[in-house]
C-alpha cells in the first residue's frame, strides 16, 4: 500500500466512464461524493478505449463536448481529457498511477457506482487501485453494498480498507461508502429513450440533449 502522506493539499474526485452520453446519474454521483468527502474538485474523465467495452463508442470529441455541456455552471467540476489522449486500450490503474506521480500533494478519490465496485475483481490490477487513490462507492438501485454479499476476494480486499469517517487525511488507501439519491438510469437505457423527448429530459440535462440533437447522435439506437 502507498505510504501515507499527512500533508496532502486537497482531495480531487476522479469520475471515469464512457459518458456515452452523460446523464443525471453521473452528476448525482459527483455531487454526493463532493459533499460527503469535501472534494475540492471533481474531474470527469471520458474513457478513451476501455478494454471491457464491446460496443463501438461515440467519437471522443462528441463525448467530451457532452460532458462539458453537462457540467457547465459547476465551478469546481472539470472535464479531463487525459484518457482520450491515450492510444490503445486504457486501464484505470495506469491512469491513477500517472496522476498519483504527477500530483504528489493531492489525494485522488476514484468515484464508483455500486455496480462498478462489485465488478472490481474483473479489472486489471484492481487490488492496486488503493495504492494510488481512495475509492468512494455510492449505492445504486439493484446493487447490494452489504459486505456479506460481496465476493470473497472483494470482501477480503475491501473490508480492512473501509473508512470509519469521511475525513481524508492520507493520499490513498481508504474505501468510503457514501449515500446518494436513487437515480435508476444507465447510458444504455438512455440511448434507447432518446426517441422520447419526455423520457430523455428526465434522464439527461437539456444542454446535452440539445447537443445530441444538433449532431444527430444515437438516432439509430435501440434497447439492448
Amino acid at each position: 500500500m502507498a505510504l501515507a502522506n499527512p500533508e496532502i493539499g486537497a482531495a480531487v474526485g476522479i469520475l471515469g466512464g464512457t459518458f456515452d452520453p452523460p446523464h443525471f446519474g453521473h452528476l448525482a454521483l459527483a455531487d454526493a461524493a463532493q459533499r460527503a468527502l469535501t472534494l475540492r474538485e471533481v474531474h470527469f474523465m471520458p474513457a478513451g478505449n476501455p478494454w471491457q467495452k464491446t460496443r463501438a463508442l461515440t467519437d471522443g470529441t462528441h463525448r467530451a463536448a457532452m460532458v462539458r455541456a453537462a457540467i457547465a455552471g459547476h465551478a469546481s467540476w472539470r472535464l479531463d481529457e487525459f484518457e482520450l489522449r491515450q492510444t490503445g486500450a486504457t486501464y484505470t490503474i495506469d491512469t491513477l498511477k500517472l496522476l498519483y506521480e504527477k500530483s504528489p500533494r493531492t489525494a485522488l478519490v476514484l468515484l464508483l457506482g455500486a455496480d462498478q465496485f462489485l465488478n472490481l475483481p474483473t479489472w486489471r490490477d484492481w487490488q492496486q487501485l488503493t495504492d494510488y487513490a481512495h475509492l468512494a462507492v455510492a449505492g445504486r438501485p439493484g446493487y447490494d453494498l452489504d459486505s456479506a454479499h460481496w465476493a470473497l476476494a472483494l470482501r477480503a480486499f475491501a473490508t480492512p480498507r473501509l473508512a470509519g469517517s469521511n475525513r481524508i487525511a492520507q493520499r490513498a488507501g481508504a474505501i468510503y461508502l457514501i449515500d446518494m439519491p436513487a437515480t435508476p438510469v444507465s447510458s444504455t437505457k438512455l440511448r434507447a429513450a432518446l426517441n422520447s423527448t419526455s423520457a430523455a429530459h428526465a434522464l439527461v440535462p437539456t444542454s446535452v440533449l440539445d447537443y445530441i440533437a444538433k449532431h444527430q447522435l444515437y438516432s439509430s439506437e435501440s434497447a439492448t
